[in-house]
């Protein structure tokens, strides 16, 4: 079966401008998506957790 289309070249479809644009968008926002989720996952050293030995009220108690 013929290809009724002439074959176009991927430079007429879409800028490099614009292709580099929408690349420049997907890495920026692959680096919020992937901070987020290590927010919610409360990955260690990120201030996510609380140290267990320290007291819930942030106060200690000195022994005499």
């Amino acid at each position: 079966m013929p290809n009724r289309y002439p074959k176009i070249p991927s430079s007429e479809i879409t800028s490099e401008h614009h292709y580099r644009s929408r690349r420049r968008f997907l890495k920026g926002a692959g680096v919020v998506a992937m901070a987020a989720v290590l927010a919610a996952c409360g990955v260690p050293g990120t201030g996510g957790e609380k140290d267990a030995s320290a007291p819930a009220s942030g106060l200690s108690l000195i022994h005499i």
